[in-house]
């Protein structure tokens, strides 16, 4: 082998043996852009310091074009330029997406922060215990029960002043006294009766575009006015029971488009059991027509959902409200049965 040969072969040699430095080199600055072409397959474990970290490198390896190209160490052309260019503008657009995020981030924490500030302020009381000993405890209980007993006793009072209302009934006592009366659940049916409940519930049956009432239109309505006065929702529901019962076949396959909006068993409650009442009200207090009997439901509502829905419904309740008396000290004045007994 000739000297012009061996220049030739250790020319290539030594240039092979740079390439490999160079390429050993380049490949770990590739495996560096190979790192971060693989951000968007784990976009949660990349945080918004690593991005950051990744826009500067780019920035300082593409600031010099010459420099650029020897990023890929066999080839110098456009494509790489371009691969680069695409790879810092991806890196800028998550940079961006990141810190909008983390802005973000930062304004729903202030507003949680700012919450929080808040319910401690309003808490400063108890703020110190948040976990209530048994003996502060009962003296709350106490006081919520005393609370109770004060506002059932001053709403009595006050009604008594304006109307004689007749007092709260048993359950054994309503069923029988309501037994005349369910006739008249046929006759509003038939639309033989005027009924109050009836307007009101076709009232709401007609703002709705459905068949029948859909949950969200339940909890819409203004339930006060399906109130059965001063008897209260208690022995409302015990009275729109004993409807139903006798009554199921009639309000099951009616084709009223009110009743069926409303569902037999709303429709018993809200629309029948209230005109029943307001049948018995009307004897119980010697009224000359049911639209005064109407009058007195919607005046004394307020008396049904606190007094009368407090007072005993059946028998055995007595004696728990006795006792609830009792352990909170309180006279005869608070008892239901004082009122019970004196009409």
């Amino acid at each position: 082998m000739t000297n012009g040969e061996r220049s030739s072969e250790e020319e290539e040699q030594e240039q092979g043996e740079d390439v490999s430095h160079e390429t050993t080199g380049n490949e770990k600055l590739n495996q560096e852009f190979i790192e971060k072409d693989s951000v968007s397959n784990r976009q949660d474990e990349l945080t918004l310091k690593q991005c950051r970290q990744n826009v500067k490198r780019s920035f300082e390896l593409s600031s010099d074009t010459d420099d650029s190209l020897t990023l890929f160490p066999n080839s110098g052309s456009d494509v790489e330029v371009k691969e680069l260019e695409e790879l810092n503008q991806s890196d800028l657009d998550k940079f961006q997406q990141l810190d909008e995020y983390e802005q973000a981030r930062k304004r729903v924490k202030q507003m949680f922060d700012e919450q929080d500030q808040r319910e401690r302020e309003l808490d400063s009381v108890t703020a110190k215990s948040k976990v209530l000993d048994p003996i502060t405890l009962a003296v709350q209980n106490h006081e919520s029960g005393l609370a109770k007993f004060e506002a059932i006793l001053e709403l009595r009072r006050e009604t008594a002043k304006r109307s004689q209302i007749p007092s709260a009934m048993f359950a054994a006592d309503l069923v029988t006294a309501i037994e005349e009366h369910l006739p008249i659940v046929v006759e509003i049916l038939s639309g033989k009766r005027p009924s109050l409940f009836y307007n009101e519930a076709r009232s709401a049956q007609r703002k709705s575009k459905r068949a029948i009432m859909s949950i969200q239109e339940f909890r819409q309505l203004d339930h006060r006015k399906f109130v059965a006065g001063f008897y209260g929702l208690r022995r409302q529901l015990r009275v729109a029971n004993e409807i139903f019962t006798h009554f199921q076949d009639l309000l099951t396959f009616n084709k009223n488009p009110v009743l069926q909006w409303w569902g037999p068993r709303d429709f018993a409650q809200c629309v029948l059991a209230p005109e029943v009442l307001s049948a018995l009200c009307q004897k119980q207090m010697r009224l000359s027509s049911v639209d005064d009997a109407w009058d007195v439901m919607e005046s004394t509502r307020d008396f049904g959902l606190i007094v009368a829905d407090n007072d005993p419904l059946e028998t055995w309740e007595v004696a728990i409200e006795q006792d609830e008396l009792v352990k909170l000290g309180l006279g005869p004045e608070y008892s239901s049965m004082t009122y019970r007994n004196s009409t």
